[in-house]
């Protein structure tokens, strides 16, 4: 149990482990398999419960890590650095470096230096499996860390592998060809290519070493008069049409919200609060909204054709880093409401973690058939109750760690993401599973998450946002306001006029059913529904594909916020305010995303050749696997999100179509 306790937390770094043979350093199973999907839960306890084995990693894409194996005894070679914070001394004496993935380095076994890759279909031992000697396997890492947070910040390896790669030993050239992919065709273009590929992610000094180590391998190869004038003509190449930290910035941090958002009650509160928090006012604005969408229940609703629309949010705070006061800003709104509303209190809880668990949260009462009997024969069957469930159904969700719940959609088999659907949508939620007799009805969840930017971009996958599970949720950038070293006077506020006019709205809330436009409203709602059920393409367009209803919840809280049953002009510019705040840090975070994965892998491929790739160049790239309509499609994200463009190249007949990376829109 131990083990399988140690696995849990290597699968919650997002990693794909699989059992070791006792006494060997192989996988217990047919790891093939397990290369594109990662093992069960069921296959977890079937492993590690019983069984007496060693657990290893499968590296590669599939655990987000490539692993450098560095055996320091081999050929009498002396130790050679390994630059990253995350190490697994093994128990023969060798090093093992784990690095954020990269695509494309290739899995080799060195020869002139004791170095072996561990990158797509690699699988290396990990901690605490013995080796065959009968030594264990030991993490290396600054212990005043946590292991989860060294190894979500990876570094590159690159670099590392570079300065590695380069080395010599025993006086003989390291066969680089091993780790580089070399592209077919004549020996100039492909030294031209390889050495403008080199230089936009190296210094000029790395790049011409490894550029002369690569001629090396040709027979005969370049004189190094001729390299060094094609070398040159690369770095020429390159400087002239580099990218500036302006031109890769092609959306900038959201502006400030508008002050229409603050409007009435709502904005009463943020700024009450503000001079005496360090939060962003975006943060207690949305953390106000979505408490009191909460606290009123499902009864108050808004109906668009057969689906009803309740107050029910889900808001995710994005933040650039740790410190950017996400969680500060919450404790302010959970008093004040509680307040208001003391069993409230009660729904509010933390850990969304598994589909089961969100259910039993807000289950009904669970009964079970059981037989009558008189004298020992069975007459009949009564229903006995055997859980009362839950009676109050609110469940707000304040999830700190947001990232934990994302990397959990990643399992197979979870049924979290289709469960928080239904949450969003119906309220009414019941997990398949056949041991399983919980189910919800009548459920009125809403959700509040914080998340740092680079955790957002790690572990939301393009299929969660595509399915839906995405744009059911805002998304708001909130970072520090201020600095305050000795807090604020929060203690000389009066908020007794402000907790009454509070708990007015929520009782009107409370007594109202359904909430309609005002006739006033229904012009401007018109006017403004075009613009926002337009979709728009890419992982952006994905993740605002419910830009309709999320602002309609919106205007309904600003309008029962101001006891009132239809929204009224007011209430709809205020709740646009708040959508154009969240579209706005949506492009931000993913400016860089195409929500395509095709796409994606064009778009690396295409950073690799400055010169730009033809359409044949793609295809070759793809192996001939993908058809001209898939690349055509891609092609066609990537030039409407203003990430590629196409070019006329002249030749000695017919110009040739050339797609190349598209700098600030130019």
């Amino acid at each position: 149990m131990i083990l399988l306790e140690q696995v849990y937390e290597y699968t919650n770094l997002g990693w794909a482990v699989l059992p070791v043979v006792k006494g060997e350093k192989r996988p217990a199973v047919n790891w093939k398999e397990y290369q594109k999907r990662r093992p069960t839960q069921e296959e977890y306890r079937k492993w590690f419960e019983e069984k007496d084995v060693g657990v290893g990693l499968v590296s590669g894409e599939i655990s987000g890590v490539t692993v450098i194996d560095l055996d320091s005894y081999k050929n009498g070679a002396p130790q050679i650095k390994l630059n990253t914070p995350l190490k697994v001394k093994t128990g023969g004496g060798g090093l093992h470096g784990y690095f954020k993935y990269q695509k494309g380095i290739r899995n080799a076994v060195g020869s002139e230096i004791p170095i072996d890759v561990r990158n797509e279909g690699g699988f290396v031992v990990l901690p605490p499996t013995i080796h065959p000697n009968g030594k264990p396997y030991e993490w290396e890492y600054d212990q005043k860390y946590p292991l989860s947070y060294i190894a979500r910040n990876l570094p590159a390896l690159d670099e590392s592998l570079l300065e590695n790669f380069i080395k010599k030993s025993n006086s003989k050239p390291l066969d680089i060809t091993k780790f580089v992919n070399i592209e077919e065709g004549s020996r100039n273009d492909s030294l031209h290519r390889l050495s403008c590929s080199l230089l936009t992610k190296y210094s000029k000094e790395q790049a011409w070493q490894v550029t002369k180590a690569i001629n090396e391998t040709y027979k005969p190869p370049l004189d190094e008069r001729e390299l060094q004038s094609l070398f040159s003509s690369a770095a020429n190449f390159i400087e002239t049409n580099r990218k500036t930290e302006s031109d890769t910035i092609m959306v900038s941090w959201p502006e400030p919200l508008a002050d229409r958002a603050y409007y009435g009650l709502t904005g009463e509160v943020v700024k009450a609060i503000e001079p005496h928090s360090e939060a962003d006012p975006v943060a207690l604005l949305v953390g106000f909204l979505t408490a009191f969408g909460s606290v009123v229940g499902d009864k108050p609703h808004f109906k668009v054709e057969a689906d009803l629309h309740p107050m029910r949010l889900f808001c995710v705070l994005v933040g650039e880093t740790s410190k950017a006061r996400k969680g500060t800003s919450w404790a302010y709104i959970r008093n004040l409401f509680s307040t208001v509303d003391e069993d409230w209190k009660q729904a509010i809880q933390s850990g969304l973690s598994s589909g089961e668990g969100l259910i039993w949260a807000v289950r009904d009462e669970i009964t079970k058939s059981q037989p009558v009997k008189d004298k020992g024969r069975i007459v009949g069957y009564e229903e006995v109750v055997i859980d009362q469930g839950i009676s109050d159904k609110r469940l707000l969700i304040v999830e700190s760690e947001f990232a934990s719940t994302l990397r959990v959609l990643g399992r197979e088999g979870n049924t979290l993401s289709a469960l928080v659907r239904n949450a969003w949508d119906t309220g009414s939620l019941q997990s398949l599973t056949k041991n399983n007799q919980a189910r919800a009805t009548g459920a009125h969840i809403s959700i509040i998450g914080h998340i740092t930017k680079d955790e957002l971009l790690r572990y939301l996958t393009s299929t969660e946002a595509a399915n839906g599970f995405g744009n059911r949720f805002l998304w708001f950038c909130v970072k520090r306001s201020k600095s305050l070293p000795f807090g604020g006077n929060i203690q000389e506020v009066d908020f007794a006029p402000l907790v009454k006019r509070l708990g007015e709205a929520v009782a009107f809330a409370r007594q109202t059913d359904e909430i309609k436009w005002s006739e006033e409203t229904k012009p401007l709602w018109a006017e403004i529904y075009s613009d926002l059920s337009e979709g728009k393409i890419g992982l952006t367009g994905a993740l605002t594909a419910r830009a309709e209803a999320n602002v309609t919840r919106l205007a309904c809280i600003y309008a029962l916020l101001d006891k009132s049953s239809v929204i009224k002009p007011e209430h709809l510019l205020a709740a646009i305010a708040v959508w154009d705040y969240a579209e706005s840090s949506v492009a931000f975070v993913f400016q860089f995303m195409t929500g395509d994965p095709l796409a994606n892998d064009i778009l690396e491929a295409l950073e690799q050749e400055p010169e730009g790739m033809t359409r044949t160049d793609i295809s070759n790239h793809f192996g001939r696997n993908k058809s001209s309509e898939q690349i055509s499609a891609a092609l066609e994200i990537l030039q409407g999100l203003g990430r590629v463009k196409k070019e006329a190249v002249p030749t000695a007949g017919r110009s040739r179509e050339v797609w190349v990376l598209q700098s600030n829109g130019t």
